[in-house]
């Protein structure tokens, strides 16, 4: 009677996370403008003393019924590019953004904008000359909506590639996609997406961010999103990347959060996933850590701190921890659900009383004993 009544709580668990699951995936639906090639736009048509005056004036031109730019195979070197509404930046193979010499600010800052895609670009760090906190690669500020950068490589950076405004405001910041982008030997974070949270509100939503791949990230290798809601990490590779002070996906006072068929390989952190919560700034809603990978970490493979701040419930479902050095799965006094997980390596798996853990595999003996251990405490 037991195990019926277990296995009816379990289905409407997995009913109710299936049902969230989708919910999600249909709001992070967005909606572009259907006049980006209303006027195609060559920056070699307009004046300019370099490639990057050219490219600078030909976004002025933009009209506010919207553009598509095509960026020659040039390189484009710079800082400060202030991108307009409702345009489409399409780099022909070999168009390159690159940060100039001692740049104090970003390549590209979105401001206050909306209806903005940006393909195909080489984004250049030029980390060898950069060294100014502030001179990331791509900057969405407060206030901008529906932006989709997807199909670029960014390389060579030393802060961060893409980033979001994360000071006081009250302006809201919503639906960002990013993916199928190429990050690979830089130093800062690949993309570090943080909000504003204040009086229960949260000003930066729906994030969609996936099928990316980061590879040979050093200092600061991962994907990070904290104080924001309603959003998607899926399906990005992590690869021979370090982050040794977090994660190499880290979720920090979020609400509503999937994180779903990653694979992290190789890498060095805290933790493969990391969720980070506190009093102040506590986790909500539910949190769907299903189907990942982590395999050979020198860390845990998923591990939650600060757990006197967490209100989320969460769901860590049929993914596959393997010869990590740290503990595989470590949730201590949480709400969560640990449901048919393959632990494959001789490291304890902690959680308490608190923890519902259901079906779980365990390829050595070790493993089980641990498990059955760390269940008593």
């Amino acid at each position: 009677m037991r195990n019926k009544v277990a296995i009816c709580i379990l289905f409407f668990l997995t009913t109710t996370s299936i049902v969230f699951a989708i919910g999600l995936r249909k709001n992070l639906k967005v909606i572009y403008s259907s006049n980006y090639y209303a006027k195609i736009i060559n920056p070699d048509d307009y004046p300019g003393a370099n490639e990057f005056e050219k490219l600078k004036n030909a976004l002025i031109d933009v009209p506010p019924a919207g553009a598509t730019i095509i960026v020659p195979p040039k390189v484009y070197e710079g800082s400060n590019l202030e991108i307009p509404s409702n345009v489409q930046i399409i780099g022909i193979s070999g168009a390159t953004f690159r940060l100039s010499n001692n740049a104090t600010n970003p390549f590209i800052i979105i401001r206050t904008k909306n209806n903005i895609m940006i393909e195909n670009i080489l984004f250049d760090g030029n980390k060898e000359n950069v060294f100014n906190l502030n001179s990331l690669l791509i900057l969405i500020d407060h206030g901008s909506s529906n932006i989709l950068i997807f199909n670029n490589t960014f390389t060579n950076f030393r802060n961060m590639a893409i980033a979001t405004n994360y000071s006081k405001t009250n302006q809201d910041t919503n639906f960002i996609k990013i993916y199928n982008n190429n990050f690979y030997n830089g130093d800062g974070a690949a993309i570090l997406l943080r909000g504003y949270y204040e009086n229960e509100k949260f000003f930066l939503k729906f994030i969609d961010v996936y099928q990316n791949i980061l590879n040979n990230l050093s200092t600061n290798g991962k994907i990070g999103v904290a104080f924001a809601s309603e959003v998607n990490i899926s399906e990005n590779l992590i690869s021979f990347s370090e982050s040794p002070l977090s994660g190499n996906i880290v979720i920090r006072g979020c609400e509503n959060i999937l994180v779903v068929k990653n694979t992290i390989v190789y890498s060095k952190a805290i933790a493969g996933i990391l969720i980070e919560t506190s009093l102040l700034f506590p986790n909500k809603g539910v949190f769907i850590i299903e189907d990942n990978q982590v395999l050979n970490e020198i860390g845990r493979g998923f591990f939650i701190t600060g757990n006197d701040g967490v209100e989320a419930t969460i769901f860590l479902r049929k993914n596959l921890f393997r010869k990590n050095s740290g503990p595989d799965i470590e949730a201590i006094d949480v709400k969560a659900y640990v449901i048919g997980n393959i632990v494959d390596t001789p490291n304890d798996l902690l959680i308490s009383s608190w923890t519902v853990a259901y079906n779980n595999h365990f390829t050595s003996a070790e493993s089980a004993r641990l498990f059955i251990f760390s269940r008593a405490r």
